[in-house]
């Protein structure tokens, strides 16, 4: 091949100045392929100058697109970095690049030339072949500036770059590289800055969290779109430099023409290179054919990460499979507040999303880590000693006043003026305010007076009117110190007034909040126990519909009775808000400087109470709270195992988690891109055959159940009752027992499971005004059972003839399986032609649970097509509704919803994941003597323990004895007495570790697919912790001895555990819970997450038994790591100071794990090793071995031997025996898997390897395993018999694939 090679004499820029030679020239070599020098080059290397000198000195660099190579030359020529990496695609300017390295390292004779530092140009500079940052990325390394000459691609073309990359390519085409044409996939390709961002993106992958980068970018786009690229990305901008450059003639700029027909957007060029005024693409274009020189700006900006680690966090999470909304994310902000506020909380969701298949099970109590957080915060800042059983979370500061109002349903509630805006109307017009003892009449009414904030005149209205319960803010005037708020204390007691003192306007999330006075009297006194505080969160700089708020109680009762409260009334609250300002107290707490002040103790109030004279829980309250089916309250010491709890265990679609970052992550999101009404329109329509016209109303909330209730507030207001089939939906029975709802009882039978028929209804409906009737459809909740298109219409023609209200309520359907005949609904041909009384209206209740599987995201929406039910319905304020980033996600997995293969495909997986859960708990309890429901949709099933139910059972605990009769209501209290725990979560183990490791390994290397089969005898064979007896089945003979006894006196002890027993899922978690525990739990259990990394887990030592550490010694010397086990029985301080050492290793290797690499050609290799005399003591010596395949470890094992070696050669010998016992096994487990996977198995024998030649050569020869030499140093065995230097420890690591 033949190369046009030119010579020039590259003359610096006059800011250069001069470097460590003096100079201020460079001679380059320079070739047809790669681009000349010109004037853009020029000027960024100007924009470099402008940066202090300091800028690269001793920093690691990277230059993109490096040419021949000047300006990374030069860069070290100057600045004396530690090392400049030029980075070309075009391996043909790689060569030309080293060649003028050589020319400018070198003198006149062929000497280095050394610096001040005694280092050379070749010393300081690297050329690599590179698309981008891709060997930074690949060699890992981590850059502290990176520079650009990045293009702009005036005409980006899809298969620009389809061709392959290599040195042999034409001249033209390698030339063309430096135009770089191909689309990047980024929003930024429109304007021809693709590149360029894809560059960006890289390079906050790979630059350390205080780099800088430096562009070269030409202003055609505009300034303000150049700056956007990288203020979107999180960057802060700098322009360094700006001139302008005539346009090169032969360059074609139509392409932009035809950009700003179809966009608003006009491009930047100047008249000449004196004219000021822009002017557009077309008029640039008109300019130049008519003989005109046109110009363009040409910018050096310098940009570095405004929160670097969280910035670099989501562009982690991103590049993950989510790279589609890289482009709605925009991190630009005009208020550091704003950016301080909104990116560490992207991070965090990041990092949710990124880690979690779903997202977690959070009580309605509300997020233990947010609670968490809050009580940390009142003891940090306020000094305030609470704890997390002390603060109640609620959806909104509304919420939680009209929830503890009715908790207690006053006869008469004083109430803040200020705070009554979501009140029911009724409350705030009732005329009912004298006081009465009389508990009928006080039953249902609640009157609510308001009254000023300001407490002299409070306090006044308090002592006339004598109310039960207070609600009031303190005056901005008075909330500074805590004399206002003392003296309500005082008279709230004083007259039996339970106290409500709300202090959201006081309350801010800083690093410097406003003194609170309510706060100062919590911080050296508890809380009365007739007062709580509520406090609402709603200030953040972002979002200001961002709503969520929390309740202090130091009174355990009303705490419980508050957090219940919100399980009835709202169901929970959502997680989004939680994790918002969850993530706005974990910045202020980690960036709080420690308090030097010492605070005062708390001293409690020697105050006489009156709680005899304290209004109690309503009776409805009272009702519930002891006798529903409630969600366990989780203590720090609890031992229960919580259920998959509703749908919030089903795994969260890739598609799904996009959209939840992807409304979070953009900005000005517009009312209309959050309008969901339209799509979810179109999603009835496909789901339920039910056409809403556009008069219909919806109205949504945070959860179905909130909407309910309003439901059922408005039955009652009309006088209504409210007919809910037996079997039906407990959750929504208890929240209108505890709304004093008129309750009326459809009977069903358990042999149709409990499904609502047409006689059943009419039964009812006969004797009944007013009713609403509750149908839970297509999915019955919680029997899992269908209600077929003919069933539905036979239903509401009868609510048609009995002019019924209708709630069908869909929250529970969407995903049904085992529904072979099942054709769905047609509502529209069920309704059609209904004619009854004008009272008949039908409600459609749902949410997005199912159909479209949205995991832990709630969202509830009820629709009603009567007029006048909307207006009466908007009267109940005080709905929670979905945040506009949840709306967003909303609108987005609706519309894409059959489309979006990930979602379909999700839905489908869930309709199977069910169905196989059905078939195993249905086995397992059927096998307990348990009567199962067949199931056909849904999350749940019903089962009737009829083989216990009427027999009388004893149980002793702890001297204690418990005795009864078993019936419905005492079924799960008798579990939980003699199990300890709740049964409500299964661990099954389906196959050994190293089985595991092997498939992983082979399916890797031989690119196979892995698909999970369930055994469903998982939970066999497993030890039992007590004694449990069954009765002899049938076909076992009875032992000669109690031959004369009649079987049904006789039992079996059972030995191990069986499919059937409850306690085997826990016996067989229980047996690997220990092992299974993650390094961070076991580092954090010992608090030793923040202790000094080791690099080996094993302290170095002698063989001399005199300098053996575990001999009769003296205190102080030191512990020999690897034998600590031996003396758990009786450790002392010398084993602990052991202990922690392995904690230490373990402290540092958190991120090490076996390694499978795709391209691996290796097949099953062993190494085996001896520790001679590792416990001198006894004797013993060690034996180790491990087994690769494909390059990892899949099986291994250290332990003493059991016998006395009399040399190191016997030693081995064993060490060898053992080795090859494994070994053998490992064949048949392998060749076994590969014959089943039609695969050859492996014939020839599986190779040892053994660092002692005398004894591999007294080893009798096998077809099975071949014995062969290897140094010790090669050895991977001796990571399992010695303590190793840590080179040598860390040589062996990587050998096992790790």
């Amino acid at each position: 091949m033949i190369f046009h090679v030119n010579f020039l004499i590259l003359v610096l820029p006059s800011p250069y100045d001069t470097g460590y030679q003096n100079r201020k020239k460079l001679t380059m070599m320079v070739i047809p392929s790669i681009f000349m020098p010109e004037d853009w080059s020029f000027t960024f290397f100007e924009g470099l100058n402008r940066h202090p000198d300091s800028i690269f000195k001793d920093k690691t660099v990277a230059e993109l697109g490096c040419g021949n190579g000047w300006i990374s030359i030069a860069i070290a020529d100057k600045w004396l970095p530690l090392k400049v990496y030029g980075l070309d695609i075009n391996p043909r300017a790689i060569k030309i690049s080293w060649i003028n390295l050589y020319l400018n390292a070198l003198d006149e004779n062929g000497k280095p030339v050394y610096d001040n530092e005694n280092k050379t140009l070749l010393d300081r500079v690297e050329f690599y072949e590179s698309d981008l940052l891709s060997y930074c990325k690949d060699n890992n390394l981590e850059l502290e500036r990176i520079v650009g000459c990045i293009p702009q691609i005036l005409n980006p073309n899809p298969d620009a770059m389809s061709k392959l990359v290599t040195e042999n390519a034409s001249e033209e085409f390698l030339h063309s590289l430096s135009n770089y044409c191909a689309l990047q996939g980024f929003v930024e390709d429109q304007f021809g800055l693709g590149l360029i961002a894809r560059a960006v993106e890289e390079g906050i992958d790979v630059i350390k969290p205080m780099g800088i980068m430096i562009f070269n970018m030409g202003g055609r786009p505009g300034q303000g779109v150049c700056k956007r690229l990288f203020e979107r990305r999180g960057l802060r901008v700098n322009k360094l430099w700006q001139t302008k450059i005539l346009q090169a003639s032969d360059t074609d700029i139509s392409a932009l023409v035809e950009i700003e027909k179809n966009n608003p957007h006009r491009f930047e060029f100047f008249m000449g290179l004196v004219g000021d005024q822009p002017i557009c693409a077309r008029t640039a274009w008109a300019f130049g054919k008519a003989g005109g020189r046109i110009s363009h700006a040409l910018s050096v900006y310098s940009c570095q990460l405004r929160h670097p680690n969280q910035v670099k966090k989501i562009f982690e999470f991103l590049k993950n499979g989510f790279h589609d909304i890289s482009n709605s994310l925009d991190l630009s902000f005009e208020d550091d507040s704003v950016a301080d506020e909104k990116i560490p909380f992207l991070a965090y969701l990041a990092g949710v999303l990124k880690d979690s298949s779903h997202f977690p099970y959070e009580p309605p109590t509300g997020s233990k880590r947010f609670r968490d957080l809050i009580a940390a915060f009142m003891k940090t800042y306020h000094h305030v000693p609470l704890n997390t059983d002390n603060v109640a979370v609620f959806p909104s500061r509304a919420t939680a006043i009209e929830n503890s109002l009715r908790l207690f349903t006053p006869r008469l509630a004083i109430v803040d003026e200020h705070l009554t805006r979501n009140l029911p109307r009724e409350w705030l017009t009732s005329l009912e305010i004298e006081p009465t003892r009389d508990i009928k009449a006080s039953k249902d009414g609640i009157a609510v007076i308001e009254a000023p904030r300001q407490s002299d005149l409070m306090i006044e209205l308090i002592k006339k009117l004598r109310p039960q319960v207070v609600v009031t803010g303190i005056a901005q005037f008075e909330a500074v110190t805590s004399s206002a708020f003392e003296h309500l204390l005082g008279v709230t007691r004083e007259i039996g007034s339970r106290l409500f003192i709300d202090i959201s306007d006081q309350f801010e999330l800083s690093s410097l909040p406003s003194s609170i006075g309510v706060l100062k009297y919590l911080a050296r006194t508890p809380l009365p126990s007739h007062a709580a505080i509520i406090c609402g969160l709603l200030k953040n700089q972002v979002y200001a519909d961002l709503e969520v708020a929390f309740v202090i109680s130091e009174e355990q009762t009303i705490f419980d009775a508050l957090t219940r409260s919100v399980e009835l009334l709202q169901g929970n609250t959502a997680l989004i808000s939680q994790y918002y300002y969850g993530c706005l107290l974990h910045e202020l707490l980690s960036f709080q400087l420690p308090d030097r002040r010492q605070h005062a103790e708390r001293e409690v109030e020697n105050v006489k109470s009156n709680d005899t004279d304290m209004i109690g829980f309503s009776s409805s309250a009272i009702s519930i709270l002891s006798e529903a089916e409630l969600s366990v309250r989780v203590t720090e010491k609890s031992s229960l195992l919580h259920m998959d709890v509703d749908k919030i265990f089903l795994p969260t679609p890739t598609a799904v988690k996009a959209a939840i970052f992807e409304s979070f992550a953009r900005q000005n999101v517009t009312e209309l891109e959050c309008d969901v009404t339209s799509s979810l329109r179109q999603f009835i329509k496909n789901a339920y055959n039910l056409s809403v016209d556009h008069s219909a109303e919806f109205i949504y909330a945070d959860f179905p159940l909130a909407l309910f209730n309003k439901l059922v507030l408005f039955c009652i207001e009309e006088g209504g009752s409210l007919c809910i089939p037996t079997g039906s939906n407990g959750n929504y029975v208890s929240s209108a027992k505890f709304l004093n709802a008129n309750i009326v009882s459809i009977p069903t039978q358990a042999e149709v499971g409990f499904k609502l028929t047409e006689k059943q209804l009419i039964s009812v409906l006969e004797t009944v005004h007013k009713p609403w009737v509750y149908i839970s459809g297509p999915t019955i909740n919680p029997t899992g059972l269908l209600y077929s298109n003919e069933e539905m219409k036979s239903l509401l023609t009868v609510c048609g003839r009995y002019g019924a209200r209708v709630i069908i309520d869909t929250s529970f359907s969407g995903v049904e399986f085992n529904n072979q005949g099942w054709g769905g609904w047609n509502l529209d041909a069920s309704l059609a032609g209904l004619t009854g009384k004008p009272y008949f209206s039908v409600c459609l209740l749902g949410g997005l649970f199912f159909k479209i599987p949205t995991a832990g995201l709630a969202y509830g929406f009820l629709v009603m097509n009567q007029g006048f039910l909307t207006d009466s319905f908007r009267g109940f304020l005080g709905l929670n509704k979905p945040h506009s980033t949840i709306r967003y996600t909303a609108k987005k997995l609706l519309e894409s919803g059959e489309l979006n293969v990930d979602l379909t495909g999700a839905a489908q997986g869930q309709g199977k994941f069910l169905a196989a859960r059905l078939k195993r708990l249905k086995e397992t309890l059927e096998n307990c003597g348990w009567e199962v429901i067949e199931a056909h949709g849904g999350v749940s099933l019903i089962a009737k323990p009829s083989t216990y139910i009427g027999k009388n059972i004893k149980l002793e605990k702890d001297g204690s004895i418990w005795e009864t009769k078993l019936n419905d209501t005492n079924i799960r209290e008798a579990m939980l007495r003699a199990t300890g725990i709740e049964y409500e979560e299964t661990y099954f183990l389906v196959m050994d570790a190293i089985t595991f490791r092997y498939l992983i390994s082979l399916a890797v290397s031989k690119n196979l697919e892995m698909r999970l089969m369930d055994v469903m005898t998982a939970y066999l064979y497993g030890p039992l912790d007590s004694d449990i007896y069954m009765k002899i089945p049938e076909g076992l003979k009875i032992p000669e001895a109690l031959g004369s006894k009649p079987k049904e006196m006789c039992s079996i002890k059972l030995q191990k555990s069986l499919y059937g027993l409850k306690q085997s899922g826990r016996m067989r978690y229980n047996r690997l819970s220990d092992y299974l525990m993650s390094k961070e739990r076991l580092l954090k259990h010992f608090n030793m997450e923040n202790a000094n990394s080791l690099s080996t887990p094993m302290v170095v030592r002698s063989l001399n038994v005199d300098n053996d550490p575990f001999r009769p010694c003296e205190d102080g010397e030191e512990v020999l790591v690897n034998l600590l086990a031996r003396f758990s029985s009786a450790p002392t301080k010398r084993h602990w100071n052991g202990t922690k050492h392995i904690f230490r290793y373990l402290r540092g290797t958190t991120d090490l794990g076996l390694f499978y690499p795709h391209d691996s050609k290796e097949e099953l290799v062993g190494y085996a090793d001896a520790g001679y005399l590792s416990d001198p003591h006894k004797a013993r010596s060690q034996t180790g071995y491990v087994f690769l395949n494909g390059g990892t470890a899949i099986s291994w094992r250290f332990q003493k031997q059991t016998l006395v070696a009399t040399s190191s050669n016997h030693a081995e010998f064993m060490a060898l025996h053992e080795a090859s016992i494994e070994c053998v096994w490992l064949r048949s487990m392998t060749n076994f898997i590969l014959t089943s996977c039609g695969l050859d198995k492996d014939r020839s024998p599986t190779t040892i390897f053994e660092d002692n030649e005398a004894c591999i050569s007294q080893m009798k020869e096998d077809n099975q395993v071949e014995m062969r030499y290897v140094p010790s140093s090669n050895n991977s065995a001796d990571l399992f018999t010695k303590a190793l230097p840590t080179t040598i420890f860390w040589k062996h690591v990587p050998d096992i694939g790790m």
